[in-house]
């Protein structure tokens, strides 16, 4: 993934740790996703894939299983401690290989790559353009590309709540910037075509996606504490003044809970088009 001067993520810090000590959880919170994603693939394919912001590697390695004897999966993400979890995941596995770098400079060579994915890995480039055109030089005349990000935040209302429910701890949480890079990066729909037509891809389609996911209900604080937006901007607080945003947060989350389960709708795009060479 690329990264942002001043964004809140510190991708090989305090951020890039939290997502490996949570790799279940996140796993699990975003199996539904991953799923409608590796399904662009077809099953037994050779082919070689490139996944932009791999993360700690669920849909690589979910890729690596589905291809054929021939194919390959590189998965790339600018965290080395995720990358590093994600090669002990891939331990034995020839056709997956993992690279710790910025999608946006890395030398790829050049018509490496068939396809090109991505689960939430693409939002977050600082020249968006310059990057998905880099990208497409990556690829092989003809290949194609298959990208999910998020919509606006209207359309997640799970992944929005904590910092609803935070504000009067928090009144100067900044807002949603449509041009700006982070998790929403790519959620307006007029922005995203210019981007990658700017970009040289053709054919670009968006397509509006509700993926349903869940993860325990066990769990629910972890994400609160440790992985939600809000978990950053509690940061190095004393421990009282944690407990009591999380108490104040928790039952924001009720609407979501079904039984043992937390149950929400991730309102996605698919992003897809293909390099005419």
């Amino acid at each position: 993934m690329g990264e942002t001067q001043g964004q809140p993520y510190d991708w090989n810090g305090a951020t890039g740790e939290t997502w490996v000590e949570n790799q279940a959880l996140l796993d699990a919170m975003f199996e539904g996703v991953r799923d409608r994603l590796i399904a662009c693939v077809p099953e037994g394919a050779d082919e070689s894939i490139l996944d932009i912001g791999c993360g700690t590697g669920a849909t690589s390695l979910a890729l690596a299983e589905r291809l054929g004897e021939g194919g390959h999966v590189t998965g790339l993400d600018i965290s080395e401690p995720m990358i590093a979890r994600a090669r002990e995941r891939a331990e034995g596995r020839a056709n997956l290989t993992f690279l710790a770098d910025d999608a946006a400079t890395h030398d790829f060579g050049s018509a490496r790559f068939d396809r090109l994915v991505s689960r939430f890995g693409v939002m977050f480039f600082d020249d968006p353009v310059a990057a998905f055109a880099h990208l497409r030089d990556a690829t092989k005349p003809g290949g194609t590309m298959h990208f999910i990000t998020w919509r606006e935040p209207k359309d997640n209302p799970f992944m929005t709540a904590s910092g609803r429910a935070a504000r009067e701890f928090f009144p100067d949480m900044p807002g949603y910037d449509p041009d700006a890079p982070g998790q929403f990066g790519l959620a307006d729909p007029a922005r995203i075509e210019p981007v990658f037509a700017n970009a040289g891809w053709q054919g670009v389609t968006v397509t509006p996606l509700d993926i349903a996911c869940a993860f325990p209900r066990a769990d629910l604080d972890i994400f609160i504490r440790r992985v939600g937006p809000v978990a950053r901007l509690m940061g190095d607080m004393e421990d009282a003044q944690r407990e009591q945003i999380v108490e104040s947060i928790r039952p924001a989350f009720d609407p979501f809970i079904d039984g043992d389960e937390v149950r929400y709708m991730a309102g996605c795009w698919m992003i897809e088009g293909r390099n005419s060479g």
